[in-house]
């Protein structure tokens, strides 16, 4: 239990820190560090939390696809959708957090009931959406977004 503890602590910082690095950018392939490095990071850290159910041969073709649903919604911003205007920016970030949060959709296929799914994917879309509108600092928020996105895997596993 605390090794399990211990593993959501690490991939939750390291998703973090990785969020972070990919939205800092400067250096070439920064934006893939969260795309592919946070799906990797989300992915693993559910297979290791579900213990011996995490690894059997019929959840290959599942988590394939999750890994590219999340790097795909990690790339993601809906500003096109409802429109780029200041006053819907948060509405922006809460459609963003929930289609990134819908990704996990795929679990369905090996038994993750489809409720947790959605309820973590609205948790994800209410929470980066409060803290991208509260705190201003963008740091704050990218590292936040990345570290919610890997703590809020538990919920999956209820």
């Amino acid at each position: 239990m605390v090794v399990k503890i211990l593993l959501w602590a690490g991939f939750s910082i390291a998703s973090g820190v990785l969020y972070r690095l990919g939205g800092k950018g400067g250096f070439r392939h920064a934006k893939g560090l969260r795309r592919f490095g946070c799906s990797l990071l989300f992915l693993s850290l559910f297979i290791a939390l579900r213990g011996s159910q995490g690894l059997n041969l019929r959840a290959i073709l599942p988590y394939c696809l999750i890994y590219v649903l999340n790097a795909l919604a990690l790339s993601t911003y809906c500003g096109s959708l409802i429109g780029s205007h200041d006053d819907v920016e948060g509405l922006e970030w809460f459609f963003s957090a929930l289609l990134t949060g819908l990704a996990a959709l795929p679990l369905i296929w090996i038994g993750v009931h489809w409720y947790m799914i959605l309820a973590r994917a609205f948790l994800l879309a209410i929470s980066i959406m409060v803290v991208r509108e509260k705190t201003g600092k963008v740091v704050i928020e990218e590292v936040f977004s990345g570290v919610i996105y890997c703590l809020s895997v538990p919920l999956l596993l209820i």
